[in-house]
């Protein structure tokens, strides 16, 4: 029978066509087994060389090696993602209030690639701008960020939007216990107006102070970048106040450190 099927024309010809057929079978399966690539937007704040546009909060740099081997790392387990494949786009998506992010999200949203997701940005400033536009139904993209104000903790109007570092809602109600079990009742609060980081969480603070009626008195000295910090600690003096939080940068909170230790208002007098 091997005889006959190599010595005639037919067979020959039949030969041929199932090795064609092989080859077309295999270049088809190699086809199909390509992983399907899944495109991630990767927005968190870098540097600048403009002293006036450096951003407070500027680890974009690090935070994108860590996306990247994050992403080779499930890429290289077939149990995570078996036909698909992830792919990270990096961008500067900013931290204050600046177009950055919402350049970041046009990217993300006119990529031609399969967007299915970003990650970032890092401040609460950013991601107010951008988790909206992400989180619109005809969008429904899955936002995964790092930023902390309480309005962001809103999973009607940011259904797609989720903080890996939690809402600063869980710091102002641990306070707050923290002071009814001490029974701290004079305490003083500096904020960083400017920055809606600090500026909703101090407003949501003063929210659940208001929710617990007259169980808690808190003195609400207020502090922003552009006004003097004497009067504050000067208050803070005058009414013998001995417990200060500080909700604010680190440029800001060093500022008002250093002018506290010179008024010696410091420990042990006061815990900041």
């Amino acid at each position: 029978y091997h005889h006959a099927l190599k010595s005639t024309p037919q067979s020959t010809m039949l030969l041929r066509s199932l090795l064609l057929l092989v080859s077309i079978v295999i270049a088809a399966v190699a086809c199909t087994s390509a992983k399907v690539p899944l495109t991630v937007h990767v927005i968190f704040p870098y540097p600048s060389d403009d002293p006036f546009l450096h951003p407070s909060w500027s680890d974009g740099p690090q935070l994108f090696i860590a996306a990247s081997l994050a992403a080779e790392h499930i890429n290289s387990d077939p149990s995570l993602l078996r036909d698909y494949e992830l792919r990270l786009v990096e961008g500067d998506g900013g931290c204050d209030i600046t177009t950055k992010a919402a350049e970041a999200v046009v990217s993300a949203l006119t990529d031609t690639n399969r967007v299915v997701g970003v990650i970032g940005p890092g401040c609460s400033a950013s991601t107010l701008l951008a988790t909206p536009v992400l989180s619109r139904q005809e969008v429904a993209l899955i936002n995964v960020h790092t930023a902390g104000s309480p309005l962001l903790a809103n999973s009607t109007l940011y259904p797609f939007g989720i903080s890996v570092s939690g809402s600063t809602t869980l710091f102002v109600n641990t306070t707050l216990a923290l002071m009814e079990m001490v029974n701290w009742t004079r305490v003083a609060v500096f904020y960083e107006e400017a920055r809606p980081f600090f500026s909703t969480t101090y407003e949501y603070l003063l929210q659940r102070i208001d929710e617990m009626g007259d169980s808690s008195q808190l003195k609400v000295p207020i502090l922003s970048a552009v006004l003097d910090t004497h009067l504050p600690l000067e208050m803070i003096r005058d009414e013998e106040i001995r417990i200060v939080y500080v909700l604010t940068g680190p440029n800001l909170a060093s500022k008002i450190m250093c002018l506290a230790d010179h008024m010696g208002l410091v420990s042990p007098n006061i815990q900041w």
